[in-house]
């Protein structure tokens, strides 16, 4: 079943359904997917997701069910981030050359992308071997299922969903203002990650209205691939920046360092009009018209299957 609400389970129901589809989907990929990198990558994707689910069902977890469960699923996620981290600044790299392949560019790096792709291949051979990361993951993921049966979510209809909706888009709308008066790694980033569930939430509410609730999905997708872009940049500054003689030395980390200044004034500079289209309205018009495509929704669902929905 796809990252979904279905139109015939009280929503309450559909989010422990997902959760533990998407815990399972996790186990399985590390324990049967060969290749460990797209392994690990898809995990993690997963534990976004679940993560994702959290924020929208908080308001009916309560403070304590929602810190436990939380902290559980952020913690496998570290645990198997190690080598992404790595391998994303040879990425990060690859990516900014190919940006500006004018005549602009006078060196590739080699230097720096040396040091980069050995630093990466040390990182591979500590952990993509380590069956034990591996098996730990696989073995909290599978525990942590009869806990998802059990979350306490016992709100009715919309109501399991707007705290949780309204905290994001509220969040995001403010991050996104601070990102603006206070531009740094860490505003820019804090607001990527808002932007993220939101898009994970819009994304489970796809069904309600495809082409519209789509459109905005694929925004902020691309709005915190940006903002993402952004964050990968500034880290490959700051590892630039603490080991000069690694990268090239000075001359060289000068004209890499002005390069990703470039490159991330460009960004910061393009995410600003999409922040201020995503946030363009006030929380309480925002949820109110997803409830009102939700109860949409439903109506016609009831009426198409004949039949009463439970709980809502």
């Amino acid at each position: 079943m796809a990252y979904r609400f279905k139109p015939d389970e009280a929503a309450f129901e559909g989010i422990r359904r997902i959760a533990i589809e998407q815990i399972g989907k996790a186990a399985k990929t590390l324990e049967q997917e060969e290749d460990r990198h797209r392994a690990i990558h898809q995990a993690r994707k997963r534990l976004k997701r679940i993560r994702a689910l959290l924020r929208l069902a908080r308001g009916d977890l309560g403070r304590t069910a929602y810190r436990r469960e939380n902290a559980w699923f952020r913690d496998i996620q570290r645990e198997l981030s190690a080598v992404r981290d790595a391998t994303v600044l040879v990425a990060t790299l690859d990516g900014l050359v190919r940006h500006y392949a004018d005549p602009l560019i006078e060196r590739p790096f080699d230097a720096a992308r040396q040091t980069l792709v050995a630093r990466c291949r040390d990182m591979e051979a500590a952990h993509l071997g380590d069956l034990q990361i591996i098996g730990a993951a696989v073995e909290q993921l599978r525990g942590s299922c009869d806990r998802v049966a059990e979350w306490p979510l016992r709100r009715a209809g919309f109501d399991t969903l707007r705290p949780g909706l309204k905290r994001i888009y509220r969040g995001g709308a403010r991050r996104f203002a601070k990102a603006m008066a206070e531009p740094s790694a860490a505003t820019f980033h804090d607001w990527r990650k808002d932007a993220k569930y939101l898009f994970h939430h819009l994304h489970l509410l796809g069904p309600l209205w495809p082409g519209p609730i789509c459109a905005l999905a694929e925004e902020l997708d691309r709005l915190a691939d940006m903002l993402g872009d952004d964050h990968d940049l500034a880290v490959l500054e700051q590892t630039v920046t603490a080991e000069p003689d690694a990268f090239g030395g000075e001359t060289e980390t000068a004209a890499l360092l002005a390069l990703i200044g470039r490159r991330r004034a460009e960004l910061q500079a393009a995410v600003r009009p999409m922040g201020l289209r995503l946030y363009a309205e006030p929380a309480g018009v925002f949820l109110d018209r997803l409830e009102r495509w939700w109860k949409v929704w439903r109506n016609d669902a009831r009426n198409g299957a004949g039949h009463r929905l439970a709980a809502e």
